[in-house]
């Protein structure tokens, strides 16, 4: 990095730090917070992890962690604010800058483009897709681009890596900016990348003999009641996909609103995720349906494109659904400890306690106090191997929770989140990381 006597950042030298990755990118992205100041360093972290070369099947860590800094940072201070951009430039060093791809079908139309595009995808024609998908950034088509991407990652939805959730991640990050042809390469990549599921068609049978469209039904506005649509939380607690496909399309055809469905299915990901001793099968259905809840508030509607991803969520959670054990956490006979003892006891190994401070219903102070330090402990914890969506996982649910919008949501985000992250300590994740310590210190990274 060059400084001149003025102490001034070379913002080009940056760049190449960053593009090179490794130890010095890890510390320039430190210094650039007090050279380039917040907004401006996620701006050249962004645009540097969108032009990174991500291998098929790659869950685009980089990307997301930097879109999940926007919502987890409401619940940190100071320094801490920082590691998520931070943790994102430690992924990103992983991976390598890729060849040019050069924007093809100039002479094109923007419908054929699309046209070319879809078929590019169906073949899994990667540089294609990519080469078109840049043509379509370069002439300012965001909607249309996205809109189309958006189409085919709910067709593609993922046990693995759901690849509407880079798309989603990616419309956060640009924030009303254009999508540049970096952008665009990199959310064609992930859904070229993923096969079929067979689960979007089930939805559009299901829909199909219910005799509705999902374009139509998005616009549903009754809700029964002000709790969860219990006849779809049942649906999805029963393991039987077809039947909560039916159940979800019957509730809709009888006009019961969408985002009362959508609530309901992303309660039941917080509440199976918190019962089930296996996390990671979880993950994205947790994230999934937050993002879907992200998507709404957004745009302030429901489109055909989120009725078929929300019954497509519901689909994956009643085929991985298992009746949880007894939660022995919540017992009325469990003492109640004051906050700081059931956190050190947390960090001791043994949850029980600040689950059942969680469980038992705290005020919105308390909520905000035990949301503040999950997101706290998500940052710290590592974001590499095993245990890589940490950040993410706790994100989404501490958001979900918010956009829920009830105390139930509040308490089965808050839950999910410490027995989630109580389950990575069990397997060994440290959670004071190089990350942690460069802000802390203020120094370099330990060898």
């Amino acid at each position: 990095m060059a400084e001149d006597s003025e102490n001034q950042f070379d913002e080009d030298d940056y760049r190449t730090v960053l593009r090179t990755g490794g130890r010095k990118a890890l510390v320039a992205a430190n210094q650039a917070f007090g050279k380039l100041g917040f907004k401006a360093n996620f701006t050249m972290v962004a645009n540097s992890v969108l032009s990174l070369e991500y291998p098929p099947g790659d869950r685009f860590s980089p990307v997301r962690i930097l879109h999940h800094s926007r919502h987890i940072n409401t619940f940190l201070k100071g320094r801490e604010t920082q590691l998520p951009i931070l943790h994102s430039v430690m992924m990103s060093s992983g991976y390598e800058t890729p060849a040019a791809v050069e924007s093809t079908g100039a002479s094109l139309t923007s419908t054929q483009l699309v046209f070319e595009l879809l078929k590019a995808i169906d073949a899994g024609v990667r540089d294609r897709a990519c080469g078109l998908a840049s043509e379509l950034a370069s002439r300012g088509k965001d909607e249309l681009l996205m809109d189309t991407l958006r189409d085919e990652a709910v067709r593609r939805y993922s046990y693995s890596f759901p690849p509407s959730l880079l798309l989603n991640a990616i419309r956060c990050m640009l924030s009303g900016k254009g999508v540049t042809e970096a952008a665009a390469r990199v959310a064609v990549s992930a859904v070229t990348s993923s096969p079929f599921s067979s689960d979007a068609s089930s939805v559009r049978k299901a829909l199909k003999y219910a005799g509705i469209s999902a374009g139509k039904v998005a616009e549903n506005d009754y809700v029964p009641d002000d709790g969860p649509n219990l006849r779809v939380a049942e649906s999805i607690r029963s393991g039987i996909p077809e039947m909560t496909l039916r159940v979800i399309a019957d509730e809709l055809r009888k006009g019961i609103s969408a985002r009362h469905i959508l609530d309901a299915v992303c309660l039941e990901a917080l509440l199976n995720s918190y019962g089930s001793v296996k996390k990671s099968v979880y993950e994205f259905a947790v994230q999934n349906s937050s993002s879907l809840l992200e998507s709404a508030l957004s745009s302030d509607s429901l489109k055909a494109v989120d009725i078929m991803e929300m019954m497509t969520v519901a689909s994956h959670l009643s085929q991985i659904y298992s009746a949880p054990a007894a939660d022995r956490q919540t017992r009325d006979d469990v003492p109640t400890y004051e906050f700081e003892e059931a956190a050190a006891m947390f960090e001791s190994g043994d949850p029980s306690a600040l689950l059942t401070l969680i469980s038992r219903g705290p005020g919105d102070s308390g909520v905000m106090r035990a949301s503040n330090y999950v997101a706290k402990f998500a940052v710290s914890c590592d974001q590499t191997g095993l245990h890589s969506e940490s950040l993410c996982h706790c994100s989404s649910s501490i958001l979900a929770g918010s956009l829920l919008d009830s105390r139930v949501g509040n308490v089965a985000s808050l839950r999910e989140s410490v027995s989630y992250l109580s389950a990575l300590k069990m397997h060994g994740a440290r959670c004071q990381d190089a990350v942690s310590s460069l802000v802390q210190r203020e120094t370099g990274i330990p060898e």
